[in-house]
């Protein structure tokens, strides 16, 4: 699903969510056409940087690793058991387009 912002009548895709997995590496599709969400309002989600992401060059997947956000958020109360608490990871979709090199329309 893809949460899009709206600047001059036009609209920009923003945000990414992913259903997450409590696998070390998850390999999502990227292939449009994309779900569109019109409100995060009542989402429960963990954000994903740049650095949590990789790409997978034989199918053109993105990946999740989730053994970088355990490590990136020690010393927080995230655990891997908390994926089930959670309803989707939120990415910025200018950091997938960069590890991807696509672009989302």
């Amino acid at each position: 699903m893809v949460y899009y912002d709206e600047l001059d009548g036009q609209l920009y895709p923003k945000w990414l969510l992913l259903k997450p997995s409590k696998d070390d590496i998850t390999y999502y599709s990227i292939d449009s056409p994309y779900e569109r969400i019109y409100d995060l309002g009542d989402l429960r989600l963990i954000t994903l940087e740049l650095a949590d992401l990789l790409r997978n060059d034989n199918n053109n997947d993105l990946g999740i690793n989730l053994i970088h956000i355990e490590k990136r958020l020690t010393g927080t109360s995230f655990h891997r058991s908390h994926i089930d608490e959670i309803d989707y990871f939120i990415l910025l979709v200018d950091d997938v387009q960069e590890i991807m090199e696509y672009t989302l329309k």
